[in-house]
Parts: C-alpha cells; sequence; structure tokens
C-alpha cells in the first residue's frame, strides 16, 4: 500500500471512531450535570443522553435527565442513547426505554423527585417491597412529568 493509500485509510479509521456516538460511564465526582449544574456523586442516579452527532450529556438524576428530554424536543429520534443507572448496580448504564421505575419517598433522588432506575422488574420488586411507592414505565414517567 503506497503512503497516500495508507494516509487515507488512517483518517477514514480516525474519522469513524471519532464519529461513533456511544454511551460511556458517567465520572462520578469530576462529570456536571448538564442541566442544575451539580457534580454528580450519587452513583445510584446519574443518567445520559447521547446525541447522533456523539455528544454526551450527563445528569446527576432521572428528572433532570427527563426536564431536560422533555424541553428539548424530547424525542428517541433526537438522541442516539437515553440512559439511565440501575439503582440497584450503581454504575450501570440502561436503555431507559427498557428501564422500570419506582417513585418512591422513602427513596430520595438527588433532585427530590423521589425516582430510582431498574433494569427489570424484579429488582424494582424488591425495592418496592421494601419501600413502596409508585412504579411506572419510561412512558408512563415521562406522561408524570408533561402534567
Amino acid at each position: 500500500m503506497n503512503s497516500g493509500k495508507l494516509a487515507t485509510y488512517l483518517f477514514l479509521c480516525i474519522f469513524l471512531v471519532a464519529c461513533t456516538s456511544a454511551p460511556r460511564p458517567v465520572k462520578y465526582g469530576t462529570d456536571n450535570c448538564i442541566r442544575c449544574r451539580m457534580t454528580i456523586v450519587e452513583q445510584g442516579f446519574g443518567a445520559e443522553i447521547v446525541t447522533k452527532k456523539g455528544k454526551i450529556l450527563t445528569f446527576d438524576s432521572i428528572e433532570c435527565m427527563l426536564k431536560y428530554y422533555l424541553a428539548n424536543a424530547g424525542s428517541k429520534e433526537t438522541y442516539a442513547y437515553i440512559m439511565v443507572t440501575d439503582a440497584t448496580k450503581p454504575g450501570l448504564l440502561i436503555d431507559a426505554d427498557k428501564a422500570v421505575y419506582l417513585k418512591s419517598e422513602k427513596l430520595p433522588s438527588p433532585m427530590g423527585e423521589n425516582l430510582s432506575a431498574y433494569s427489570n422488574s424484579e429488582l424494582r420488586e424488591k425495592n418496592y417491597t421494601e419501600f413502596s411507592g409508585q412504579r411506572l414505565s419510561w412512558t408512563e414517567l415521562c406522561n408524570l412529568f408533561t402534567r
């Protein structure tokens, strides 16, 4: 392969990697919430939106992410990823649409809406049994915040 083709090939590889939009773990203690500007510290509550261009927007809570999402033409087609942290597995980001949620005053979240997310119903039920509250899906959660 001549040097011109090699340079073109390397440029394309770098371009494709740079343009990839994918979630990354929230950097607790370092990242700031794009909405309220608080440093994200509570590992069971971070959230993240990744734009189709690859820009990562971090949030300290589900409610900050949801308020931002709904105020900025919230549509799954607008973003590449909408992620929330599983409350039982700090640091694990899961698809917001596939997650299940619990709103419980006995499980306070950073911004006071008392929301927690879970990767499946079984994990949510463990906390529901202990703390009670309101079980929600992504659609129900969005509807709750648009009232």
